[in-house]
């Protein structure tokens, strides 16, 4: 039954009911708004299901896999911090050499990468693209998603400005792409790639420079 159909119908009904055109108009609307609040619950009611079903199966991961379930953020922001939680986020424009270091948990892997395993940057304009987009990454929060394996590849950025040296800033490649040291932990480290991939002047796709490739042979 469509949507019309029904509306008729509940103008019927409603009509049976009363004689006085006030009384019917009346009825229809209650009818009317019971429906939608009917909807309303149902709506609500898959909803909850289906985030249940995601916090169950990533559960379930954890625990066959061994590993913790991850947070992701429900924020579409991140922001640039505060001072006391996030200094490197308020001094972006202050920051003028950026050292990078790669570590991989499983070297036996023999992955073959693109990007140096460690490199410094001391062109101005390049370490605060970077820093900058380390602050706009979303802030993870409390609910739970399943994530991508985590191969164990991270590359650690140290930041230095007007005679100080920031927090080291660890970002995960793999996995849930975490982001920490810079405050609360990120995630989506994406940006971070293109801009770390410019500074090194390394040819895009640049997430794929950083994480490399398995041998083939």
């Amino acid at each position: 039954m469509d949507e019309l159909e029904q509306v008729v119908r509940d103008a019927l009904d409603a009509a049976a009911g009363h004689a006085d055109g006030a009384g019917l108009i009346a009825g229809i609307r209650e009818r009317a708004a019971r429906r939608r609040h009917r909807r309303r619950l149902l709506w609500i009611a898959a909803t909850v299901g289906t985030v249940g079903l995601m916090l169950a199966t990533a559960e379930v991961v954890a625990s066959i896999t061994g590993s913790p379930v991850p947070t992701i953020s429900t924020s579409t922001g991140g922001g640039l911090g505060n001072p006391s939680d996030a200094p490197l986020c308020w001094a972006t424009d202050a920051v003028d050499r950026l050292s990078m270091r790669r570590t991989d948990a499983f070297p036996g892997n023999h992955v073959r990468y693109v990007a140096p395993a460690t490199a410094v940057v001391d062109e101005v304009a390049a370490v605060r693209e970077v820093a900058v987009a380390l602050c706009r990454l979303p802030v993870s929060l409390d609910a739970l998603a399943f994530c991508a394996a985590d191969l164990g590849v991270a590359y650690h950025l140290t930041f230095t400005g007007k005679g100080k040296t920031f927090p080291e800033v660890s970002v995960h490649l793999t996995g849930c792409a975490l982001v920490t040291g810079v405050g609360k932990t990120r995630w989506g480290s994406d940006p971070v790639w293109v801009a770390l991939g410019k500074a090194l002047h390394l040819r895009p796709p640049y997430a794929e420079a950083f994480r490399g490739e398995l041998p083939t042979g």
